[in-house]
């Protein structure tokens, strides 16, 4: 198998939302920044260009919901590489992803940059195919976390979903406020 954990880069920094934009580039120059939710839960997969932008719009804070971080995918370390790249939860629309957090039970774990699963594509390893059918139990062992994404809805909550139909948004996942529809930011 070739397992998510042989492929990550620790070259990261965890960033606390509570951050404005301007601390956090300090602390991130050339590297990814990972951000923190008030729980202390990944939500964005962030480079130092992002952080920039942030700046410049006169954010107070990282979890701002006029930032507008592009889309994080977050996987379990224990999800395999072509799993990952054959997912169908993300459509072409999607192109400012700067990669993927991988978690351990909501402990980031590390992360897959863009240029890594890059790599990984044009690798012999990977193989372009459907799902393969087998007899028997196919199931992995021990603890299995499903691919989701972290998208932020313009009430500030940021939802974890699976996969995202832009033209039939779900329900926004904030058990704060009133039921409302997911609204991108």
């Amino acid at each position: 198998m070739n397992w998510i954990q042989d492929h990550i880069t620790k070259d990261f920094q965890l960033l606390p939302g509570t951050l404005s934009p301007a601390e956090a580039l300090e602390l991130v120059s050339d590297k990814y920044g990972v951000v923190l939710d008030e729980h202390s839960e990944p939500v964005a997969l962030v480079t130092d260009d992002d952080l920039k932008q942030a700046a410049n719009q006169g954010t107070s804070s990282l979890l701002d919901t006029k930032v507008g971080f592009p889309l994080t995918i977050i996987v379990s370390f224990q999800v395999n590489m072509q799993d990952l790249v054959n997912w169908k939860g993300l459509s072409k629309q999607d192109e400012k992803i700067r990669g993927a957090i991988v978690i351990d039970d909501n402990t980031v774990f590390g992360i897959l940059t863009v240029e890594i699963i890059g790599t990984y594509l044009n690798n012999r390893d990977y193989q372009l195919r459907g799902d393969i059918g087998s007899i028997g139990d196919s199931g992995l062992g021990g603890k299995h976390q499903p691919l989701k994404f972290s998208i932020q809805c313009a009430c500030g909550f940021y939802n974890k979903l699976s996969f995202l139909d832009r033209k039939k948004l779900p329900t926004c996942q904030n058990s704060n406020k009133l039921a409302h529809e997911l609204k991108l930011s």
